[in-house]
């Protein structure tokens, strides 16, 4: 079959139609409507879209501000918004007429099948203020025509397949608050430009091929909340300038090549939640500021070239359920202290250089579901108090040099699923010490 008789007639009604529509919103119908019929799943369209018509044919006006996904003014003669997300949309927006839309406000196409290039004439948008395009298959470069949205304050391109630089005149968007283009291809440096957006809450630039430094400029991010460049080719320090971040709630900076030592300033960001560092190649201890991060519930370090000791001071972080120290050159005696992090849900400690006895006060930690402790230099028995740790799934304490009996008071932990012991000295059977006593 072919398309439908509306589809066929739409390309002679727009231009007989364009000369004469100018005030109202029945252009904007017939650029929706021509777009429509360029998407490729027709008979999903058709349902989906299905509101989307020129019926009836005798009406003076056509008005898509009653059509699914469309809004208009309180004046009903211009459409301000339109919303198609999730609907598996699949096509191009290369015959979306942007300039037939010179009063929109919101865009929202995200979690479709679009795909092909974003088109420059999106800069004709000149009154967006949120646009989101996330979650396709768009491919091409960030058009640098998007510098001109001087009214946007949400951007979304992320989860797409675009590659090329990010345009320094992003920098522009002074009224922006959120921009994220992570999980792309897009590679070259962090423009200095985004040193200007003073607005800005969230930056995600996570999960591309970004190389060079961290820009001393994120400094001047003072309303920025979440900042998110990991998962790229990143180098150089953590810049001292961060300090200024007063805000920040999160910071991931995981999966660079991060090197140097961390800058104590990161704890007077007192709002700080959740930092993960992890996956560098940065050394030195452990800042002793880090004792200052009162709110923080996850900590990642993991994988790194850190030394020196576990400092007694985190014990303040009394909020922490994540504690990733794994993998790295830590040394010394894990801190008795660690006792008081009542909120601690998971314990990595493995493959350091940690020595000296399991502390009893670990057995404080009521909430812990895994502790892991392999391969380090451990020596003395397990405490008996690790029979407290009821929410315990995993427990692995092997390749150390832990001697006696397997306390029975494993038994008590009957979430336990996995535990490891091997390559110890060790006397007696797990399984014997988490055998039940049935009375």
């Amino acid at each position: 079959m072919g398309l439908p008789i509306f589809n066929i007639l739409i390309p002679f009604l727009l231009l007989n139609f364009s000369h004469t529509v100018t005030s109202d919103s029945s252009g904007e119908a017939y650029a929706l409507l021509n777009w429509k019929t360029s998407l490729q799943n027709q008979n999903l369209n058709s349902s989906l879209l299905s509101s989307w018509t020129l019926y009836p044919a005798n009406a003076t006006k056509i008005s898509p501000c009653s059509w699914f996904g469309i809004s208009c003014n309180h004046a009903g003669s211009r459409v301000i918004n339109i919303n198609l997300s999730t609907l598996r949309l699949n096509g191009t927006f290369q015959d979306f007429s942007f300039s037939s839309f010179p009063h929109l406000v919101n865009l929202n196409l995200s979690f479709n099948l679009f795909f092909g290039n974003i088109p420059p004439q999106i800069g004709n948008l000149s009154k967006l203020q949120n646009l989101d395009l996330g979650s396709n298959q768009l491919s091409g470069v960030i058009p640098p025509e998007i510098g001109k949205l001087n009214q946007l304050r949400r951007l979304y391109l992320d989860v797409n397949q675009l590659h090329g630089t990010i345009p320094p005149v992003i920098g522009q968007l002074s009224l922006i608050n959120v921009l994220a283009f992570c999980h792309n291809n897009v590679s070259g440096r962090i423009p200095s430009s985004l040193g200007n957006l003073s607005n800005l809450a969230l930056l995600n630039l996570n999960a591309n091929s970004l190389f060079g430094s961290i820009p001393t400029v994120m400094g001047n991010l003072k309303s920025l909340s979440t900042l998110d460049l990991s998962q790229n080719q990143l180098n150089g320090s953590i810049p001292c300038s961060l300090d200024n971040l007063s805000n920040l709630d999160t910071l991931f900076l995981y999966k660079n090549s991060l090197s140097g030592s961390i800058p104590s300033i990161i704890g007077n960001l007192k709002s700080l939640l959740r930092l993960d560092l992890s996956e560098n190649q940065l050394s030195g201890s452990i800042p002793l500021s880090f004792g200052n991060l009162s709110s923080l519930t996850m900590m990642s370090l993991f994988n790194n070239l850190l030394s020196g000791s576990v400092p007694p001071i985190l014990e303040n972080l009394k909020s922490l359920s994540t504690l990733g120290l794994h993998i790295n050159q830590l040394n010394g005696l894990i801190p008795p202290s660690i006792g008081n992090l009542s909120s601690l849900r998971t314990l990595y400690l493995y493959n350091n250089s940690l020595y000296g006895f399991v502390p009893e006060e670990i057995g404080h930690l009521k909430s812990l579901s895994e502790l892991e402790l392999c391969t380090n230099h451990l020596s003395g028995v397990i405490p008996h108090s690790i029979g407290n740790l009821t929410e315990l799934v995993l427990l692995n304490m092997c390749e150390n040099h832990l001697l006696g009996p397997i306390p029975k008071s494993l038994r008590n932990l009957t979430s336990l699923e996995r535990v490891r012991f091997n390559q110890n000295n060790l006397s007696g059977k797990v399984y014997e010490a988490l055998v039940i006593i049935q009375t």
